[in-house]
């Protein structure tokens, strides 16, 4: 995925998935951080749609103009058991 430009400092990120996803083992699958300092942003996690979307969101404002990345585990799992079984990330960059 390219990175997405102009992002707001406190951005709602939706991930869609095709299975729903075990709640509890989210938070420690799926991380954001600062791609710069490798800092770790902590984030508030919702759920919607039977579980199949995630909403992703910092829980404080972060940098203006600076690159991060959203990370999601291959251990991540479904409710059913199944793990992603890959590593996904994508960018983006927020705004002035």
């Amino acid at each position: 995925f390219p990175p997405y430009y102009n992002v707001p400092l406190q951005p709602q990120i939706k991930i869609s998935f095709s299975k729903p996803i075990d709640k509890t083992n989210a938070t420690k699958n799926i991380s954001l951080k600062n791609a710069y300092s490798g800092e770790a942003v902590p984030l508030t996690i919702d759920h919607s749609v039977s579980d199949t979307i995630l909403i992703l969101t910092p829980a404080n404002p972060i940098n203006y103009i600076n690159k991060y990345v959203v990370e999601i585990s291959s251990t991540l799992t479904a409710q059913d058991k199944a793990t992603l079984g890959n590593i996904f990330k994508f960018e983006f960059i927020t705004r002035l």
